[in-house]
């Protein structure tokens, strides 16, 4: 992943962020769960599928990418059941991402700015 090095970068990062998180949450947590509850195929299918799918989603990262996305499609869905809240579970998926350039800026032992 390259990592911002402009204050403008960051800006795109931050954004992209962001708008990846409401994007993926919007699929991954709301629509398709509610379609397969409407196709009658019980809660479980409906907390399990997407979770599967959002990890599939990033099994380009390799296993330990489709691994992580598995448990935190899983642990966002838990979040959205619990809470009801759709821009909870997309901010937290925004700032994990975030988070994610920060700590590859910090390891490459990169200035921020």
């Amino acid at each position: 992943m390259p990592v911002p090095d402009n204050p403008l970068a960051w800006a795109a990062a931050v954004c992209g962020s962001l708008t990846t998180g409401y994007l993926e949450e919007s699929y991954f947590r709301v629509y398709l769960p509610r379609r397969l509850l409407s196709a009658a195929r019980g809660p479980v299918t409906a907390f399990a599928v997407p979770a599967l799918i959002f990890g599939l989603c990033h099994a380009y990262e390799g296993p330990w990418g489709f691994a992580n996305a598995l448990l935190a499609g899983a642990f966002l869905s838990l979040i959205y059941i619990k809470t009801a809240s759709f821009h909870g579970v997309a901010l937290s998926h925004g700032l994990y991402n975030i988070l994610v350039y920060l700590y590859t800026a910090a390891s490459n032992q990169r200035q921020f700015f």
